[in-house]
């Protein structure tokens, strides 16, 4: 955990009153994208992204894609061995004939020598490459939402992982759309949100997510917030508040954790919603709690008792990187859960 963090959380612990918070807007809105490719969770994706375009009454881009580039190098080196083959046996056939010479010259047609030349000689820049024009499309599209299945271009349903592709678009910092991540499982979102926050992002994500909900929502949406305060934080904090000069006092992680989760109860009270725009969200809602453990068991138990329609988290990396720890282990349990994700970067 970086200092500043460290210092983040320190101030928010001794912070005895918070100040009332009133969302007053939120984004509207009016693009969403989708990446369908041939697996399943592609079609739920498009699924998805109909239904919300419909729903929100927005643009729809429906980029269809899939990687080609393994099968069709399979095939070239399947080609380029089997002419390597052809080779050997000319070659061994005229070495035991005596007083033969002959030139053993393959050929094969200018479309397919262009082929192996591209494969097997050319590098391809980044901006060449799928994943460079997938994010050329995406960034330039003016797309707000863009939804996708996961794991991407890959077809077995039994792999729950992100995925290579996934991963690296999540990370790619010039892409500036939300990403909408659609499991195998799942293909419709339901009127209801549920978010998760860590200690560590507050108060900015809760403020994120509420408007980032609004946005999805219709009268009937319910949204709940759950704030997590994790056990290595606990620690860490309960240790700041040790004597330096008593290396032997034990921290108090009881007591920590009691005025930590106070900390965050009274964080998220203090967001409110103004007049004009609290009927956007059914009556009663928003809601939220505050759990402390581990965040992985945390997201499972929710999910388990909720069945929320889409399941929020924000992602606050540092400038290198486009996706948090916490928020990739949101998404991972969620995904794993067999629901939908959205990754929030407002």
């Amino acid at each position: 955990m970086s200092e500043k963090k460290l210092d983040e959380i320190e101030t928010m612990f001794k912070t005895a009153t918070k100040p009332k918070t009133v969302i007053d807007k939120y984004p509207v809105i009016e693009h969403i994208g989708c990446i369908l490719d041939s697996s399943t969770q592609g079609f739920n994706a498009l699924q998805v992204a109909s239904s919300l375009a419909q729903r929100l009454k927005t643009e729809l881009d429906i980029i269809v894609s899939e990687d080609y580039y393994k099968p069709l190098r399979l095939v070239l080196e399947s080609n380029e061995k089997e002419l390597d083959t052809l080779s050997i046996t000319a070659n061994d056939f005229i070495g035991g004939t005596k007083d033969l010479k002959a030139n053993i010259k393959p050929i094969i047609s200018d479309k397919v020598q262009q082929a192996f030349d591209l494969f097997f000689q050319k590098k391809a820049s980044e901006e060449e490459t799928l994943f460079g024009r997938l994010v050329e499309y995406i960034k330039n599209s003016g797309i707000q939402v863009c939804v996708m299945g996961v794991p991407l271009f890959v077809r077995s349903d039994e792999d729950q992982s992100m995925g290579s592709y996934v991963l690296k678009l999540l990370r790619e910092r010039e892409v500036q759309a939300n990403w909408l991540l659609v499991s195998a499982k799942k293909n419709i979102i339901a009127d209801s949100v549920l978010a998760f926050v860590s200690i560590e992002q507050q108060p900015a994500s809760i403020i994120a997510l509420y408007r980032r909900a609004l946005s999805f929502a219709t009268e009937h949406t319910n949204f709940k917030i759950v704030g997590i305060v994790e056990d290595n934080v606990i620690e860490t904090v309960a240790r700041l508040d040790i004597s330096s000069d008593d290396s032997t006092d034990v921290p108090d992680l009881e007591s920590t954790r009691t005025k930590l989760i106070t900390n965050m109860e009274e964080t998220l009270g203090s967001i409110q919603l103004k007049t004009e725009i609290d009927d956007v969200i059914i009556e009663g809602s928003p809601t939220w709690e505050v759990k402390s453990g581990h965040i992985a068991e945390i997201v499972r138990e929710y999910i388990e008792s909720e069945h929320p329609g889409i399941v929020f988290v924000r992602s606050v990396a540092e400038i290198s990187e486009n996706l948090d720890p916490f928020a990739e282990i949101v998404t991972r349990q969620v995904l794993q859960e067999g629901f939908n994700c959205l990754i929030v970067w407002d």
